[in-house]
């Protein structure tokens, strides 16, 4: 049975050169990283951000520890810091609302018809009663939140949103006529 000093001690007391370190020991870290439940997705991503970690910690390196130990341990850290991570983005994504079910082509296209007159009439507003009517009318918020997200009072919003209501139902009967 070949001995470790016959191929080397992996672990034996020397400066840590990150080249080498990375070299020997990123198989391990690829290993170790599968061991604990990361995906075949998202491996790569561990095993980068373990030698991110090991490049920031050069200096914290001990030469007399074992050095797949200290990777060991960063790789348990990262990795359950990448849990935490996809379980947050769990979460968001299950309080989402369910997407809306596809629609026919005709409903598509009046759709597409739809935004581009609102962006039509959105273009000829002001910025002032641009923002209050879609802060107000379009994203719900109230005078108050309007107010304060324009740096204005709340009567001055209200006059904004209901010139530009006036303006919006001029907009509306001009296009139906046409």
């Amino acid at each position: 049975m070949p001995t470790e000093a016959s191929h080397g001690n992996a672990d034996s007391p020397q400066p840590l050169d990150f080249d080498a370190a990375y070299r020997k020991h990123a198989a391990f870290v690829w290993r170790v990283g599968r061991a604990m439940g990361v995906s075949t997705l998202h491996i790569d991503d561990v095993v980068h951000d373990v030698f991110l970690v090991v490049m920031r910690r050069l200096s914290d390196y001990d030469a007399k520890q074992s050095m797949r130990a200290w990777l060991a341990g960063i790789t348990r850290r990262v990795v359950s810091h990448l849990r935490r991570k996809q379980s947050r983005e769990d979460r968001r994504l299950r309080a989402l609302p369910d997407p809306i079910p596809p629609c026919g082509p005709e409903r598509s296209m009046e759709l597409l018809d739809c935004e581009r007159l609102m962006e039509q009439f959105l273009r000829g507003l002001d910025d002032e009663k641009r923002a209050a009517f879609v802060l107000m009318e379009l994203e719900g918020l109230t005078a108050r939140e309007v107010a304060e997200a324009c740096a204005s009072n709340p009567r001055t919003i209200y006059s904004r949103v209901r010139a530009a209501r006036t303006r919006f139902e001029a907009f509306a009967a001009e296009v139906s006529q046409s």
